[in-house]
């Protein structure tokens, strides 16, 4: 067995001692989507402090939400990053025109204060939508692991 294998089955082994650890699907899907929100705002370096503090906040299980967290990884971050610039430049041309400030004599510090605003705020939004889009999903497949794993314990106790 070469290192990978070993540690994805480390991994594995982790995952289901976590989905069997005797919290409810709500719990297990509610921890894992913290982190999942936490993972799309441009808050590199405090991800994990974040969603810890999150967890403790909200009686959450920590490791959940840090797997959430690590959603966000260096495959996921240009991905995340231009959805998030994309979402807010759109937000920002949809709302009300005395919402902003006009951008007269743009200067390189201001051009960078527009573009952190429409990245915070696509990067909540994108939070958001991705928060309530995570929890059904890790719900139901969490409902489906555990049917399946007390249906496979009763057939050996048989």
């Amino acid at each position: 067995m070469n290192r990978f294998e070993k540690i994805f089955r480390s991994g594995r082994n982790k995952v289901i001692r976590i989905l069997k650890s005797g919290n409810s699907p709500h719990e297990i899907a509610l921890s894992f989507t913290v982190g999942v929100f936490f993972a799309c705002l441009p808050l590199y370096g405090v991800h994990t402090m974040l969603a810890l503090v999150a967890a403790a906040c909200f009686k959450l299980n920590p490791l959940l939400a840090l797997a959430g967290v690590y959603v966000n990884n260096p495959l996921t971050v240009p991905l995340i990053s231009v959805l998030s610039i994309g979402l807010g430049k759109w937000l920002v041309s949809v709302l009300p025109v005395g919402f902003f400030p006009p951008d007269s004599h743009v200067t390189s510090m201001e051009n960078a204060m527009v573009l952190f605003r429409e990245l915070m705020m696509g990067s909540v939004v994108l939070g958001l939508v991705s928060a309530l889009l995570t929890y059904p999903l890790v719900f139901w497949l969490t409902r489906i692991f555990l049917a399946r794993s007390k249906e496979h314990n009763e057939n050996l106790s048989e």
